[in-house]
């Protein structure tokens, strides 16, 4: 697998919603971004691999939070609790 290069523009500062974050280009997304200085919101159906992702991303010193999608929607008030203390979406 080739290594990941830095990103062309600073995302420092600014929340990432990344979906898929349980494996794969997810992932990898995840920490790529986290490892920028973005704060993650991680999401995907996969509740337990998407825990893993923001378990690594904050043992690695960044900030990360997770949600898995319900039915019944109402994720978007989850969102805005888990994330109330970012300031730049």
């Amino acid at each position: 697998m080739a290594e990941l290069s830095t990103l062309s523009r600073s995302v420092a500062g600014k929340t990432a919603l990344i979906t898929g974050c349980a494996s794969g280009m997810g992932r990898a997304t995840a920490k790529l971004f986290a490892a920028e200085g973005a704060n993650v919101a991680a999401t995907d159906i996969n509740g337990e691999g998407v825990r893993e992702t923001v378990a690594e991303i904050r043992a690695a010193g960044r900030e990360a939070t997770s949600a898995t999608p319900r039915r019944s929607g109402g994720s978007s008030t989850r969102w805005r609790r888990a994330t109330a203390g970012w300031t730049s979406w």
